[in-house]
């Protein structure tokens, strides 16, 4: 047991003895200390395609490069839990597409929920193939996959892109670098498609802060906003932000609205809160109709490219 959480304990034991209240408002410090750890939503990251598009040993290879691309990026925004893809029985995904395609995303649901993932993101393989160099010395790749997020709760798809990759081994050029082995071949395609993948993620999964006040400072000549997180949650000064509204349709289609630009205000990003301003003045007036009518469907949000 780590030595804080042992002070704690003893102070608990001594002051309950003397004033029950004191109890309450320790316990109390330690739940919002537990709380904001758990901030973080639990995301599963799933590869799979039809065993029919390429060996085991090939799938497997382009599964595991896949998944740790797509963890590195997922993890440094540092606002996901990425789920052990060995948590997921692929092999029960890989069945489903064979026998039942239609029941794909279903069963993927099914065992997201199980995990109590709060994020599902999927990469269909749909074209895939890893063949070996005429003078067996190299090796070429050639990779074709869908990613598309998954809504835990209606199963549809929210978001989705193609990605293809190649890479070609360049027989007869010595200073040339060629993958030895097809796990080299298969990485060096995934590699080409790592920047576009990087890309649809934060397309995908914009930095969204809840928002805490806002008020009118400087005699009244600037209007702030401030929004819980910031440095926590890998907010840097290159993310332009904006007040957006975020409603979901009874499809289950989420729109977003983009209400006014924000900037930050001389005081710069916080550890865990953030003070914006509105960029330009002349929003103003939409802002106040967007307080006024729907205030609870309102964010301070990373803008749309």
């Amino acid at each position: 047991m780590p030595h804080y959480k042992l002070v704690h304990i003893i102070f608990i034991i001594y002051f309950s003895t003397m004033k029950q209240t004191v109890t309450v408002v320790l316990l109390l410090l330690l739940t919002v200390s537990t709380q904001a750890q758990d901030a973080k939503q639990k995301l599963g990251f799933i590869p799979y395609a039809d065993p029919g598009i390429a060996k085991s040993t090939h799938r497997e290879m382009a599964y595991k490069t896949m998944y740790e691309a797509a963890t590195r990026i997922f993890i440094n925004t540092q606002r996901f839990d990425v789920l052990d893809r060995g948590k997921f029985n692929i092999l029960k995904i890989e069945q489903t597409i064979q026998k039942k395609p239609e029941l794909i995303n279903s069963e993927i649901i099914r065992q997201g929920r199980v995990l109590a993932a709060q994020v599902l993101v999927v990469a269909e393989i749909t074209a895939f193939s890893v063949t070996p160099s005429a003078d067996k010395k190299g090796w070429s790749a050639f990779l074709v996959t869908e990613i598309k997020q998954l809504d835990v709760e209606s199963s549809k798809a929210l978001a989705a892109v193609q990605l293809k990759g190649e890479y070609k081994d360049l027989q007869g050029s010595p200073d040339v670098f060629r993958a030895g082995s097809a796990d080299q071949a298969v990485s060096k395609v995934v590699d080409k498609l790592e920047k576009d993948l990087e890309k649809w993620i934060h397309s995908s999964f914009p930095i969204q802060m809840q928002i805490l006040t806002e008020s009118w400072e400087k005699n009244n000549t600037q209007h702030v906003i401030y929004a819980r997180g910031g440095k926590n949650m890998g907010l840097t000064p290159r993310n332009k932000m904006c007040l957006r509204r975020v409603r979901k349709l009874s499809s289950g289609d989420i729109v977003v609205e983009t209400i006014a630009e924000l900037k930050l205000t001389i005081d710069g990003i916080g550890e865990t809160t953030t003070k914006y301003e509105l960029k330009a003045k002349k929003d103003w007036p939409a802002v106040e109709r967007a307080q006024r009518e729907f205030q609870s469907e309102l964010f301070v949000m990373e803008c749309s490219n």
